[in-house]
């Protein structure tokens, strides 16, 4: 930001304008892995919640539509087999 600038703040990191390079992002994950100085991204809290709550509805919302699916093809062939 301009304000940044004026006030003489430098950035350092993976900010906007300086690039990224997937390579050495990835050899720094990598190295710090092995040095065992990494932190893994956490799987708790509100946001993992929701995540979980929208991977179950829409596992369920495909189960209810191949039941629907299942009991409409079930009635064209029913007809069928009850006139033989």
């Amino acid at each position: 930001m301009a304000w940044n600038r004026a006030a003489g703040v430098t950035r350092t990191g993976d900010g906007r304008g300086e690039g990224k390079s997937d390579p050495t992002y990835a050899t720094a994950a990598a190295r710090a892995t092995l040095a065992g100085t990494g932190t893994p991204k956490t799987r708790t809290g509100p946001v993992e919640a929701i995540r979980a709550l929208r991977v179950a509805r829409r596992g369920a919302v495909k189960a209810r539509t191949a039941a629907v699916n299942q009991m409409r093809g079930l009635g064209r062939v029913l007809p069928i087999m009850e006139a033989k």
